[in-house]
């Protein structure tokens, strides 16, 4: 008999939570487990990327407060052996709509980020977030870092946190970078640069695009480059200004959001994460599996766990704008360190492979 499992996450919509799930859901042994993507809102872009196989049940609910009573209604209905769910408030949320039904579903919640490098305070939704994740039966963090983060934050025991990194989809990324440009007269324009870099990411605080371009603009004078920043957010309109205040509008390409990121990724010499804080970096194992060298700060948390620095990729001190511009004129005067790094880079990259985490997952499941 297959094990019934429900999978909770508010949309999908465009973001490293709702990849992960996508990827799990699209690889996971269909003969062995029963899987159905509960979602508070019926939409997102990577719907269409999700297998028809997959039962959905819409909760029509805006916030994970109003999700609870609904959430534990289709728990109590269905009856799932695993509730797995992700990002925080989410989290509590499951938590909360299995104790309620006083039934025997096991919960495994799945942490984002690192909240502590975040900032966020522990104020009265922090503790119920706390609360929440030491009632679980097992919590899944997307990397070391975070993993010391959730032990430290929110209490938990060491033996109830595991790390299984993010499941990237190598197979269709690889096949998205041959997807036809039709913005020929950007691309003419950036072929006229020798030094093209890509940066890929929701456009906030966190991601450091201020930092980043204001380390450009030290070195504007000194070597030919564009930098396409692809996706939208609440900074966009403070980075554009900022672009245009350091005379950077021939260089700096805001690419808004793009359904397929890949083909200007497999176009570009370096992508660069500039984050102040990260839980993972999905974006850099994807680059990497372009062949696609990055240049990412060491911040928390992640970065330093996927790439070994001059090895199969590039880090600089978070913060450190100074080593940024140092890093890229010496890249810029010897294309040699990228191309010696690119094989290196998309075997890293494998490590990671959708199929191969599935299987930890899997693993997890059977065995909880």
């Amino acid at each position: 008999m297959k094990k019934n499992i429900f999978f909770v996450i508010p949309t999908l919509e465009s973001g490293g939570a709702q990849r992960t799930f996508l990827n799990i859901l699209n690889h996971i042994d269909k003969s062995i487990f029963k899987c159905t993507l509960v979602l508070y809102s019926k939409k997102g872009e990577y719907l269409k990327n999700l297998n028809k196989d997959i039962d959905i049940i819409n909760l029509n609910v805006s916030r994970s407060l109003f999700a609870i009573p609904k959430l534990a209604l289709k728990l109590l209905i269905y009856r799932p052996e695993i509730v797995f769910s992700t990002i925080r408030y989410v989290n509590a949320c499951t938590v909360i709509s299995n104790l309620i039904t006083f039934k025997n579903s096991k919960v495994i919640i799945r942490e984002t980020n690192n909240h502590s490098a975040a900032g966020v305070k522990k104020n009265i939704k922090e503790r119920i977030v706390s609360w929440s994740y030491r009632k679980a039966n097992l919590v899944i963090s997307l990397s070391n870092g975070v993993k010391k983060d959730i032990i430290k934050r929110h209490k938990v025991s060491t033996s109830k946190v595991i790390t299984i990194y993010n499941p990237v989809d190598i197979e269709f990324i690889n096949k998205q970078k041959n997807e036809k440009i039709d913005e020929k007269i950007l691309l003419e324009q950036l072929n006229k640069k020798k030094l093209k870099l890509v940066t890929v990411g929701h456009l906030k605080y966190q991601k450091g695009y201020d930092l980043l371009i204001k380390s450009l603009t030290n070195i504007k004078e000194k070597i030919s480059f564009s930098l396409l920043i692809i996706g939208d957010g609440s900074e966009r309109k403070n980075l554009e200004k900022i672009v245009q205040q350091e005379d950077l509008e021939k260089n700096v390409y805001f690419m808004g959001h793009q359904n397929n990121p890949y083909k200007w990724i497999a176009k570009s010499d370096l992508f660069i994460l500039s984050s102040r804080w990260e839980g993972f970096g999905h974006v850099i194992v994807e680059s990497m599996s372009l062949g696609v060298p990055v240049i990412s700060t060491d911040c928390d948390s992640g970065p330093n766990e996927i790439i070994t620095n001059n090895y199969d990729s590039f880090l600089f001190k978070n913060y450190d704008t100074k080593e940024l511009e140092s890093m890229l004129k010496k890249f810029n005067n010897n294309r040699s360190i990228i191309e010696n790094v690119r094989d290196k880079a998309i075997t890293r990259s494998k490590d990671f492979e959708a199929k191969k985490i599935t299987k930890n997952y899997q693993e997890i499941f059977l065995n909880l």
